[in-house]
């Protein structure tokens, strides 16, 4: 599956579960720690928890964080899989994981 795919996938499934403000659709994902929490972040020389995804009109996917400051900042999915492979994998599988469940729910 492409990366382009696997985006839209996620962001079908953010707007289908998320709760909706604003025009902007928010899903907080439940992840373990080791991929979620204590993130450093060079541009911002700062150190940053995974916060929720989020699909905004004009940006697309959106990957938030907060820092130790309390600040929040945003990447799209794309910018994720280059700086933090490891969340990145942890987000998709977790998706795909929970339409699996909704699937074997309806059934």
């Amino acid at each position: 599956m492409k990366i382009e795919e696997i985006e839209k996938l996620i962001t079908i499934f953010v707007i289908a579960m998320g709760v909706e403000r604003n025009n902007v659709f928010n899903h907080r994902v439940n992840l373990p720690n080791c991929f979620s929490k204590n993130l450093f972040f060079k541009g911002f020389g700062d150190y940053a928890d995974f916060s929720h995804l989020a699909v905004h009109e004009d940006y697309g996917l959106e990957v938030w964080f907060t820092n130790k400051r309390g600040g929040a900042f945003w990447y799209p999915l794309k910018k994720i899989m280059e700086l933090k492979p490891l969340l990145y994998a942890a987000i998709v599988t977790h998706v795909y994981d929970m339409i699996e469940n909704l699937e074997d729910e309806e059934c």
